[in-house]
């Protein structure tokens, strides 16, 4: 036990260290196209209702997720405006080039300029900081259920290789979508399997099913967004 305790410990300094020296806690939030899907919601202020976090196009879950870090700020439908710019199919407009919006942040992506607020920026950043570190306490959580089935050293070693081959873009960038937490969903589910073949197995067999169910929500979000 109290190797396995060390071997976290010293894994969690790494990983800190090594995130920490590549710049990873200082990205700034980014916006997408996507992003207005999620926030656009009338959210808490309407009720708790799952209705007032999805849509016809996003299932409630990053939408829920959204709500519980930011306290209920967001999803709103204040919390980012846009407007058309330049010659499209949605009609002719001022150029993307000049357009801007009427906050203090601006994002122009053809064909629309996104706008929002500082504070809105900052709710952001926190959403994005609250995924990573998720990420790390995933990362954390699957080395110590390998560590039940195999030796420390070769616990860690595993998790370094399977972080290395896990496409971390969108969540190393910031991006307000749902895919910020797919990896470190994907690691609690792994962990979930391990524990409930190991031991726990009626409480493993709990948490695999709820993570099964948000794994869902936040799947069908992805797949819906790659399809625009």
């Amino acid at each position: 036990m109290k190797i396995r305790l060390l071997s976290l410990a010293l894994l969690g300094a790494a990983l800190l260290l090594i995130l920490g020296q590549s710049g990873f806690f200082r990205q700034r939030a980014l916006i997408g196209h996507d992003t207005q899907t999620y926030v656009d919601l009338s959210g808490l202020a309407s009720g708790i209702g799952l209705s007032n976090f999805s849509s016809r196009l996003r299932p409630p879950g990053f939408s829920l997720f959204l709500a519980l870090v930011t306290l209920g700020k967001i999803p709103n439908p204040n919390v980012v405006t846009y407007k058309f710019c330049g010659n499209s199919v949605y009609g002719d407009h001022e150029s993307c080039e000049t357009a801007s919006s009427d906050q203090a942040n601006t994002v122009k992506l053809d064909p629309l300029v996104y706008g929002y607020s500082n504070e809105t920026a900052a709710l952001f950043q926190r959403v994005v900081l609250a995924a990573k570190i998720i990420f790390i306490l995933a990362v954390l959580f699957l080395f110590w259920t390998l560590s039940l089935q195999i030796p420390p050293l070769l616990a860690a070693a595993s998790v370094a290789f399977v972080c290395w081959k896990t496409p971390m873009i969108l969540l190393s960038a910031g991006m307000i979508y749902s895919e910020v937490l797919f990896p470190a969903l994907m690691f609690i589910y792994i962990s979930c399997i391990i524990v409930y073949l190991t031991k726990w197995r009626r409480v493993g067999s709990f948490i695999l099913l709820l993570r099964v169910w948000l794994f869902q929500e936040l799947q069908s979000s992805g797949s819906l967004a790659s399809r625009q």
